[in-house]
C-alpha cells in the first residue's frame, strides 16, 4: 500500500542519534553511524524524528510501504519500560491520532500493564508541556475544537493548528481533512491586522515563503503531496 513514511539522506545525516531517540516507536536505529528506517511497519509517518534533526536530514515521502502496526510496535516498546510507553502514547495523544492510541491502550490493558497518563503526565511534563519536549512548531497540535483563544484584549485568534513551515507539515495530519487550507508567507501576520479574520478564519494554516527560504523544490513537493493526500 502507499503510505507517508519518512526517508533519510544519508549525505547530510552525522549519526548524531537525536532522531533515534525522537522516534518512539523504535523505527530508527544508528548502524554504521547513520540514522536508518528498520521497518515500514514501525514508522507511523507523524514526522516526531523530523522536529528532532537538527541538519534537516529527514523528510516525508509517499511510496509503497507496510502498513503502520500499533498491536506490533506495543509489543515492540513495553519492554523497554513504562517511560517509553508514555512518550509512546502521549506522541500519538498530541498527534490526535485516537483510533491508534485506543488500540494501544487496549493492548496495555489486555496484558494487565497499569499506565495512567493523566498521573504520569502531571509528573512529567516537558516545556511545551504534556511530556512534549521538542520545539512546538514540530508539533502537530489542533484547536479545533476551542471557537476562539484570547491572543489580545478584545481580539480572538482564529488558529485552528500551530503554524508551521510547509516543509514540515504532515500531508496526513487529521486537521487537513476536508479542510480549506491557506499558505502564508511569514511575513503576512505582521502586515494584515485583520489577518485572522480575513485569512485563516475557519480554515488550516501552512506558513512557506518561496522568496525568501532555500529548497523551494521542497514546497512544491509539498503541495503536490497534500494534493494527492486530498483527493484520495
Amino acid at each position: 500500500m502507499k503510505r507517508t513514511v519518512i526517508k533519510i539522506d544519508e549525505e547530510l545525516c552525522n549519526g548524531c542519534g537525536i532522531c533515534v531517540d525522537g522516534c518512539h516507536e523504535g523505527a530508527l536505529q544508528l548502524i554504521d553511524g547513520k540514522a536508518r528506517m528498520i521497518s515500514d511497519l514501525y514508522c507511523d509517518g507523524l514526522g516526531a524524528c523530523i522536529g528532532e534533526c537538527p541538519l534537516g536530514a529527514i523528510d516525508f515521502e509517499e511510496r509503497e510501504a507496510e502498513p503502520y502496526d500499533e498491536i506490533a510496535v506495543m509489543e515492540r516498546l513495553v519492554p523497554k519500560g513504562k517511560k517509553t510507553i508514555l512518550a509512546h502514547l502521549n506522541h500519538l495523544k498530541n498527534h490526535n491520532e485516537t483510533e491508534l492510541l485506543a488500540q494501544g491502550l487496549r493492548y496495555l490493558k489486555e496484558h494487565n500493564i497499569e499506565i495512567n497518563m493523566d498521573t504520569e503526565n502531571n509528573d512529567k511534563k516537558g516545556s511545551c508541556g504534556q511530556g512534549f519536549t521538542a520545539c512546538p512548531g514540530s508539533r502537530e497540535m489542533s484547536f479545533a475544537p476551542v471557537n476562539s483563544i484570547a491572543t489580545a484584549k478584545d481580539t480572538p485568534s482564529q488558529l485552528r493548528q500551530w503554524p508551521v513551515q510547509l516543509h514540515l507539515l504532515n500531508p496526513q495530519a487529521g486537521y487537513f481533512q476536508g479542510a480549506d487550507v491557506v499558505i502564508a508567507a511569514d511575513c503576512t501576520a505582521f502586515s494584515y491586522g485583520n489577518f485572522h479574520d480575513r485569512f485563516i478564519k475557519n480554515r488550516v494554516l501552512a506558513i512557506a515563503c518561496p522568496k525568501l527560504d532555500s529548497g523551494k523544490e521542497i514546497y512544491v513537493e509539498k503541495n503536490n503531496r497534500h494534493d494527492r493526500t486530498i483527493k484520495h
